[in-house]
């Protein structure tokens, strides 16, 4: 797995000291994630209301962990480079429209997230600092083989908008807490699957427990 990881992380590793080193505005976050994704169903019928398939999505709940390195830019706003990683199963209920029968499928896959977001940081109460954050980038589904119903699933890259919102808590001097709640909004994977194609947006909940070191 960690072969496979994109170069965006490396780029993320490199380039996060250099940037420290230089300010002193930096810090690097490791979080404890849990990721529940959304149900949604769609139909693959590509515009043709004729004759389609309506396809239900269900991915298992899962644990993962996300790294974060954050510059900030002033007292109040900041950016962020972000890479996660989860491992989980998508299950797929496909109802034929025409036949009235159901197939079923599921895809296990490592999912790779590689997102950059803006921080705003509109308060600071003693040792707590909320803050809010949007952005976007990506997410990367890499099946493991693990399959029931197809054997053709393909490697396969998401679009993604990121938002949502958290607090620091100060500990010492280069050490707080982090709690914060994290969404992406992007289009239901089919891993190159016509058939499991739906069509249709879906949503990742993601709260999350890290620490952060500031440099």
């Amino acid at each position: 797995m960690v072969r496979k990881l994109s170069p965006i992380v490396f780029a993320l590793l490199l380039f996060a000291p250099l940037l420290q080193a230089q300010t002193g505005r930096s810090s690097l976050s490791v979080n404890a994630t849990g990721v529940f994704g959304k149900n949604s169903s769609g139909n693959n019928n590509n515009g043709d209301n004729s004759d389609y398939q309506t396809v239900f999505t269900s991915p298992t709940k899962s644990v993962g962990f996300l790294a974060t390195y954050r510059y900030s830019v002033n007292a109040k706003s900041a950016v962020e480079l972000n890479y996660g990683i989860t491992r989980n199963t998508t299950y797929y209920t496909v109802n034929d429209t025409t036949t009235g029968g159901q197939l079923y499928y599921n895809i296990q896959a490592n999912v790779h997230e590689a997102t950059a977001d803006y921080v705003y940081k509109p308060i600071k109460i003693g040792r707590l600092s909320p803050f809010l954050l949007a952005g976007g980038g990506v997410l990367i589904y890499s099946p493991t083989g693990q399959s029931y119903g197809t054997s053709s699933q393909e490697r396969q890259s998401k679009p993604a908008f990121l938002y949502g919102g958290g607090a620091d808590y100060h500990v010492f001097r280069n050490l707080s807490l982090r709690m914060q709640y994290r969404g992406l909004l992007y289009k239901a994977p089919d891993f190159g699957v016509t058939s499991l194609t739906s069509n249709t947006m879906t949503h990742t909940a993601e709260p999350s427990f890290g620490l952060v070191f500031h440099f």
